[in-house]
């Protein structure tokens, strides 16, 4: 890779962005049953996927979202000092959901 390269940009537009948070909700929500399974009590990760879905099917890019996404950070934090690490890897999931 030349050094120039490292400076590139890819630059989404908003349903760009609506379409990747779309597929990564895809891809968390059969995670989240598992995570559920483990903490059924921790509704974090779920709330972090419902607000990317919103964003998806076209509600506001808020800090909401990202409040979300941090919020099923530390509950996947919580289940991997717990032990749980498959909990903690499906709460991971719904980050990425929050964060695409």
């Amino acid at each position: 890779m030349k050094a120039a390269d490292e400076n590139l940009a890819i630059e989404l537009s908003m349903a760009e962005l609506r379409e990747v948070a779309g597929y990564a909700v895809a891809c968390a929500e059969p995670a989240l049953a598992i995570f559920e399974h483990e903490r059924s009590d921790d509704r974090r990760p779920r709330a972090a996927i419902d607000i990317a879905r919103a964003f998806a099917d076209g509600a506001a890019r808020t800090k909401i979202i990202r409040d979300n996404a941090w919020a099923a950070h530390r509950a996947a934090h919580e289940a991997r000092e717990a032990g749980q690490a498959a909990a903690s890897d499906a709460a991971r999931a719904a980050v990425s959901a929050a964060s695409a």
